[in-house]
């Protein structure tokens, strides 16, 4: 009898489902070990100090953020887009999604990456990007001259049997890019976070409105057509990971604020974010 055939049959459903899982997890890292290595350096390379992490809700239109050129500052995604990227030259980007969901958006793999290679051309940057890219990366010769840091993605952390956040091994948090951008943030060492531009709105208006015209990057909206009960979950999903992010990452004694503008990301304390740039509070 096959040993895959022996589990199944001697074993209850759940140490079925986590035996596969450390399994998984396990045959993954071996695979990678050594490219995630490199990560460790990381650890607490930034101890004691604040960043804000941007992401590409409207909100950041009604916002000055060319305060933040001398900051450290995590851009996500399509951030690259915004009309002062170039000044606030971001010290950290990550892009976590997975080829295939490119397409499934209506996206060009290539042109989203040959653009973001574009973007950074001179910027001096620490990138995180998926090691299941890497292989596409490293073919089409992109970001030759940039440090790059690949991270080994777990199902998610709502998801999970277990939790870890070590970006050094297997980590849950890859399933947003807010939520990896916070994981990644508290192991370099910041104490103090503000996340803005994190709206999750969307469900108000049926519609995902960015900062920037979804006709520039020809994005096919997902939620056009999708029930209020799938929105409803999907927010509760959201809310939930949020709060789950909340509770993990008290132990590290880090503080995370809302510094953005509306929105539903009310997790988190809010701060006014022209207030983080007045000098008597500094």
């Amino acid at each position: 009898m096959k040993f895959k055939e022996i589990i199944k049959k001697y074993t209850p459903g759940i140490l079925k489902t986590i035996f596969f899982h450390l399994y998984i997890r396990w045959l993954y890292y071996f695979r990678y070990k050594n490219i995630l290595a490199k990560n460790k350096a990381l650890k607490n390379q930034y101890k004691g100090k604040r960043c804000f992490i941007i992401g590409n809700g409207l909100s950041l239109n009604q916002m000055d953020l060319k305060r933040l050129k001398n900051e450290y500052t995590f851009a996500l995604n399509f951030f690259y887009l915004y009309k002062d990227f170039k000044e606030i030259k971001p010290k950290f980007y990550s892009i976590m999604e997975p080829t295939e969901n490119f397409s499934r958006a209506g996206l060009s793999t290539d042109k989203v990456f040959r653009e973001i290679e574009e973007a950074f051309k001179d910027i001096d940057v620490k990138m995180f990007l998926r090691t299941d890219i890497k292989e596409y990366i490293e073919n089409n010769k992109l970001f030759l001259n940039k440090d790059i840091y690949y991270l080994l993605a777990d199902r998610g952390i709502l998801k999970t049997l277990i939790m870890s956040d070590d970006i050094s091994k297997y980590y849950s948090f890859a399933d947003g890019s807010i939520y990896n951008a916070i994981c990644i943030a508290v192991y370099l060492g910041f104490s103090e976070i503000y996340l803005i531009g994190c709206d999750y709105d969307y469900i108000l208006s049926r519609n995902e409105e960015h900062f920037y015209d979804n006709d520039i990057i020809s994005q096919v909206s997902w939620i056009k057509n999708v029930s209020n009960l799938f929105l409803a979950e999907d927010m509760s999903s959201y809310l939930k990971a949020m709060e789950k992010i909340k509770n993990h990452f008290k132990k590290y004694n880090v503080k995370i604020f809302n510094a953005g503008m509306g929105g539903f990301t009310d997790t988190f304390p809010r701060v006014k974010y022209d207030d983080l740039f007045d000098k008597a509070m500094r």
